[in-house]
Formats: structure tokens, C-alpha cells, sequence
């Protein structure tokens, strides 16, 4: 396991709230993931981490974490490949506001393929099966 400093923030190896100026968003896929020990008064403590195909790294703290599980499920291969969006965001630390780096997973919309009535899912296998009702008669596919 690689051994980090805390001045390893210093030289870009690894992005932060202040990186991102308000509106500033980057997408980037993910390559890697892992745990990494950071020295931290003296003592070393270990954090998870993902790292991007640009050599760039992200520190995860629980409401990224959060996010990639509700999205991609808690099994951290499954995060591999995946591009996901990065955004700063001014969040409560203590008495006071700073800023944070914050994930937004790209979600593909089922969209038309090449072929016709073919789509392209995301998170589905195959497509969510048809609602259990319909409101009215112009809803139901077989009244006509």
C-alpha cells in the first residue's frame, strides 16, 4: 500500500474543494480504487480512494461514498470504467461553510439505438417492466 503524506494534497495529486470555482464541473472515469494510508499528526490513517484516467485521485468521505453505492452498488468493481461528474459545494464543517468535493454519477436515459426500438439502459439489465395500472383509457395500450 502506498504511503501518502498530507503534502501530497500540495501537488495536484489529488483533487479538493478549492479546486473547483462555483459552476466549474469536470467529468472523469474512474480507473482505480483503494485504500490509502495519509500521514495526519503523526499518525497514519487510512482512506478510501478512487483514482481517475486523468492521474488524478479523490479521497472518499461519506456522502460520496453514499452516492456511488446508490448509483452503482456497493461493490467498488463496479465503479471501474464508470464516468462520473466532480463539483465543489459549499457544505456545514463545525461553525462554519467550506468547500467539498462532491460526486454526480452520469446516468444514461434510455434513448433509441441504431436499431429501432432498441435502447440503451444504465442501470438496467433490460428495460423496467410497464406500469401495474393506467390512469385513464387513452393510457392503456389495449383499449382502442
Amino acid at each position: 500500500m502506498a504511503r501518502n503524506l498530507l503534502t501530497d494534497y500540495l501537488n495536484g495529486n489529488w483533487y479538493k474543494g478549492e479546486d473547483f470555482e462555483p459552476r466549474l464541473q469536470i467529468e472523469v472515469k474512474i480507473v482505480s480504487w483503494g485504500d490509502q494510508q495519509f500521514e495526519q499528526n503523526g499518525e497514519f490513517i487510512t482512506k478510501p480512494t478512487i483514482r481517475f484516467d486523468n492521474g488524478k485521485g479523490l479521497v472518499l468521505n461519506v456522502t460520496n461514498i453514499k452516492t456511488l453505492v446508490s448509483d452503482y452498488g456497493p461493490n467498488p468493481d463496479n465503479l471501474i470504467g464508470k464516468t462520473i461528474t466532480l463539483y465543489g459545494k459549499m457544505v456545514p464543517f463545525g461553525d462554519r461553510d467550506v468547500p467539498a468535493v462532491r460526486i454526480k454519477p452520469i446516468v444514461a436515459v434510455p434513448r433509441i439505438g441504431p436499431k429501432p426500438g432498441r435502447a440503451v439502459w444504465d442501470k438496467y439489465d433490460e428495460p423496467p417492466p410497464p406500469p401495474d395500472r393506467y390512469d385513464g383509457p387513452d393510457d392503456d395500450p389495449e383499449a382502442a
